[in-house]
């Protein structure tokens, strides 16, 4: 077994996470949400030697009111505002409302040392 080195920088994980937020905020602040913490998390997809960054968005708030016609467009625009050489993969989006995640990040934490949590 080889292991693949992450590329994917604390700071390219910091601007990736800042950009999800900006948009969740301007998108759904209004109405209350608050989004914390964004996690991301770089991995290699199956059998392949190509990074990719998985996205967790904690949220609080109504997840009925989490609009689908924003949220499926987040990994487009996150990847029309980074370079290739931030990261290059496909950008998964995965929403986790706050009273699941509290159960959830006590075990889930332990065995994702990559994860940055923002």
């Amino acid at each position: 077994m080889y292991s693949l080195k992450i590329r994917t920088t604390e700071e390219t994980s910091r601007k990736v996470a800042g950009i999800v937020k900006e948009y969740l905020n301007a998108w759904f602040g209004a109405e209350g949400f608050v989004f914390d913490p964004i996690v991301v998390i770089p991995r290699f997809l199956i059998d392949e030697d190509e990074e990719y960054l998985e996205i967790y968005v904690v949220y609080d708030g109504d997840g009925d009111r989490l609009d689908a016609g924003y949220t499926v467009t987040l990994p487009r625009l996150i990847r029309d505002r980074i370079t290739d050489e931030e990261a290059s993969g496909p950008l998964c989006v995965s929403y986790v409302e706050k009273s699941e995640w509290d159960g959830w990040n006590s075990k889930w934490s332990k065995h994702h040392e990559s994860a940055r949590f923002y």
